[in-house]
């Protein structure tokens, strides 16, 4: 039996804070009533609700939710990563104390379906005792990297890390599209598609809990990853025909998987950057072959094997989409990565439309993945987490250029106030943020 560790992210809002008491309470035998799902809740479970911020107006429009309002996402955090993205939230920049804290466990295939059915079955009874909306958009699997593993976060696997991964993934389709067509049967859950949804906001309360669908009768998985296993054509093939083989079950598929491909760079240099691999003087314009981009083979892979599967079958196109999501950007609030002249996605989406347009047309997520800071707790602590993770801070204000280093890093509170400033006097500022450089072997292991 293989086994896939796990983490529980502490929930960042209070609401999510509220969410997570209440599955305590309802573990310990607490609370209002609930089905027979719900009794299997475990001290193992993983899997949390949380508020569904990254649907973009696109989605908003379509259903009439307001982009301030929004529905549950039923989700779980992957342990581990391939890649050492020196922005990543993931258990590396976290240090071992915290990491430990965050309470890692390992979970069967089985197990890990069984989380998720108890979630939703919980909330078909407790959030409407409580006369709330259970409105809910989507489970996503996310975390350092849910495709890739290493001999501390899998364990049972008979041949190498990479198929021991995509076996765990196979089963768990399987076993959560039986327990999400066992909830269907009880009638404990009520799928809508997503052009349905703004009449039923007018009602007071929901029947039951309604999921928002992008393909009728289907939940919607959003599987996020770097991509970087699809590189490998056999693991893409055996990943992708776990899915389509659903469609092909008696009982038919209840699930419909969006593989979030997550780009780290829209240059093969950038990439580097990311990573800390190269950090040599960044040109003002880069001229590349897309060939050369890590992640580009499986963004290839993917498009051309879902077509060859969709010319078979055509049906099968209700099983499965690619997101391509841009690495994190933030023009809007003048924060850059590397330079202010990088990360031109456009470009890259050209290069990859010369490559496979004429199979599949690409586009670009119009979700963006931002740096960001918030009005509650300023600029300041942002700043200083990259600080802390070995990242140079540059402000650039007309004439003005101010450089906090790792080594020196007094200069922040110079670099911030020169900025509020400038900005006073009407003057345009940037911040740019370089990592420092560091070796990174596993990606070139990862890729062979």
């Amino acid at each position: 039996m293989i086994e896939k560790k796990f983490l529980l992210f502490p929930p960042h809002e209070r609401e999510e804070t509220k969410k997570l008491s209440i599955c305590s309470e309802l573990r310990n035998g607490k609370g209002g009533q609930y089905g027979i799902l719900d009794r299997k809740l475990c001290e193992n479970c993983r899997v949390f609700l949380m508020s569904d911020r990254f649907l973009g107006q696109h989605f908003s429009q379509v259903t009439g939710i307001p982009r301030n309002k929004y529905p549950y996402v039923v989700l779980v955090n992957a342990a581990g990563c391939n890649l050492d993205c020196w922005y990543c939230y993931a258990h590396k920049m976290l240090g071992s104390n915290q990491y430990q804290k965050l309470n890692p466990k390992f979970l069967s295939s089985k197990n890990l379906a069984k989380c998720f059915a108890c979630k939703i079955g919980y909330a078909s009874t407790y959030l409407d005792y409580q006369n709330r909306h259970p409105l809910f958009s989507r489970v996503r699997i996310t975390g350092g990297e849910p495709l890739a593993s290493s001999k501390d976060t899998l364990k049972g696997f008979k041949s190498d890390l990479y198929t021991g991964t995509v076996e765990f993934w196979k089963d768990f389709f399987i076993e959560f599209n039986r327990a999400i067509g066992e909830l269907i049967s009880e009638d404990r859950i009520c799928l809508r598609d997503a052009t349905e949804i703004k009449p039923l906001l007018k009602q007071e309360k929901f029947e039951k809990p309604v999921w928002i669908t992008s393909k009728k009768g289907r939940i919607t998985i959003r599987f996020d990853t770097n991509g970087l296993l699809f590189c490998n054509r056999k693991n893409a093939e055996d990943f992708l025909d776990s899915i389509y083989l659903l469609n092909k079950d008696k009982t038919g598929s209840h699930l419909y998987v969006e593989i979030d491909y997550s780009l780290k760079g829209a240059t093969p240099r950038e990439f580097g950057l990311s990573q800390r691999k190269e950090l040599d003087k960044f040109k003002e314009s880069e001229k590349f072959i897309i060939e050369d981009h890590p992640q580009f083979k499986g963004i290839k892979n993917i498009i051309e094997i879902s077509n060859e599967k969709i010319l078979e079958d055509p049906d099968l196109q209700n099983s499965l989409n690619l997101t391509v999501e841009r690495g994190i950007e933030n023009h809007e609030r003048r924060c850059y990565l590397y330079h202010e002249n990088s990360l031109p996605w456009n470009e890259f989406q050209e290069k990859v439309n010369e490559q496979i347009g004429v199979i599949k047309p690409f586009h670009l997520s119009e979700v963006k993945n931002p740096i960001q800071w918030t009005k509650m707790f300023g600029m300041k602590p942002y700043l200083q987490r990259y600080l802390n993770r070995g990242c140079k801070i540059i402000l650039k204000c007309d004439d003005q250029v101010v450089e906090c280093t790792p080594e020196n890093p007094k200069y922040l509170d110079t670099l911030i106030g020169t900025k509020k400033r400038c900005e006073a006097e009407g003057k345009e500022c940037k911040i740019i943020l370089q990592p420092v450089l560091s070796s990174q072997s596993s990606l070139k292991k990862f890729l062979a």
